[in-house]
């Protein structure tokens, strides 16, 4: 009875058991389970849910055209070991699941601004195998101002002779990035990583919030309109922006912080101070897939899916529970699937599938 009434519920939610291909057959679940499958109409607030049942090991029996996983908020401090150990793990897990993932972001909160902790974030990359990682910037990654230079707290003296213009140094000369914000082409996606940039005022009223500058968001509107670079195999030529099912192919942009009143976690407060301006630039293009972390909110017993006019993911906490998101992109779906790397386990309830043929009437 108990499985019964979970599986409705789940149904309910928008989630479904799309196993990813990484999974043996004999793991994937048995014939006649359902899978969700969720798509968006433009200009409608709610999510159009439609199920179909079958076989999952023949759903997914294809290889997907890429696959790739998003992490945030590893918060990697000096004195916290345990938790070094959580995002090597998690780089290990990935890398034994699968070899060939196309890339690897870590959406913000890498650590608290210390020059030392990106130091030790250098040698735990440097000393696991993983896939190719991108990273983004979170508000902790500024918090080096609120600290004095014996480590102390001390708001009294912020910004103890530091600045963002220092922690924007910092992080470049971490990642090599001309700019906080970059974007990446891969098998024809595009991959689009934006930055928080501020570490708004001396009051400390704002800094937990994300800041995007008028120039961040200028380039984001010219990257969504972006195209295809000239380097491409023959059948990315003829399929152009469409894949080999005729739908538009998705966009992955990647924000610390998740617009205001979407995700479990993200209630009551502004969390990005152009929130408005940004969704409306994101409002225009429904291909988006939109993904944050900062809330910190739980895979397992949060829904960290929202869907309006574009898809916003959430990808929980590598300090707080050891969780990611892992993306399977097919033609016309999208497999999104729930990690657990304390546990080296999936997260079935929280794995779905998102219908991409909504985007052909689009565009």
């Amino acid at each position: 009875m108990f499985i019964v009434i979970f599986a409705v519920v789940c149904l309910a939610c928008g989630f479904g058991w799309a196993m990813p291909v990484v999974k043996t057959a004999a793991m994937r679940a048995p014939a006649g389970e359902t899978v969700a499958t969720i798509g968006v109409t433009a200009g409608e607030s709610a999510v159009a849910m439609r199920t179909t049942t079958g076989e999952i090991a023949h759903v997914a029996a294809d290889k997907p055209r890429l696959s790739f996983a998003v992490m945030s908020d590893i918060h990697i401090y000096e004195d916290n070991e345990d938790v070094h150990r959580r995002f090597t793990a998690a780089l290990q897990d990935y890398w034994q699941l699968n070899r060939e993932i196309g890339l690897l972001a870590v959406n913000g909160d890498l650590t608290n601004g210390f020059p030392e902790h990106f130091t030790i974030l250098r040698r735990l990359i440097e000393g696991t195998p993983h896939a190719p990682l991108h990273f983004t910037l979170g508000n902790h990654d500024f918090y080096r101002m609120r600290y004095n230079d014996r480590k102390e707290k001390d708001l009294r003296h912020f910004p103890n002779s530091w600045s963002n213009e220092k922690a924007l140094q910092l992080f470049q000369r971490f990642t090599g990035y001309e700019r906080p914000y970059h974007d990446v082409w891969l098998n024809g996606y595009h991959f689009i990583f934006m930055s928080h940039e501020k570490y708004v005022n001396s009051r400390l009223t704002h800094g937990r919030n994300g800041f995007i500058s008028d120039a961040q968001l200028m380039w984001l509107r010219q990257k969504l309109q972006e195209r295809q670079p000239q380097e491409q195999t023959r059948e990315q030529k003829l399929l152009g922006t469409r894949g080999a099912g005729g739908s538009k192919r998705p966009t992955f942009v990647f924000f610390h912080h998740p617009l205001p009143n979407t995700l479990p976690g993200s209630e009551g407060e502004a969390m990005i101070w152009q929130h408005k301006e940004l969704r409306n630039i994101l409002e225009e293009h429904p291909e988006v897939v939109f993904f944050s972390g900062h809330t910190h909110a739980g895979l397992k017993k949060t829904k960290q899916m929202h869907a309006n006019r574009f898809l916003m993911l959430g990808s929980s906490s590598i300090m707080r529970h050891g969780e990611s998101v892992y993306v399977e992109v097919y033609d016309d779906y999208l497999d999104i699937h729930s990690r657990n790397h304390l546990q080296k386990e999936w997260i079935p309830e929280r794995s779905f599938r998102y219908d991409l043929k909504h985007l052909s009437d689009n565009s």
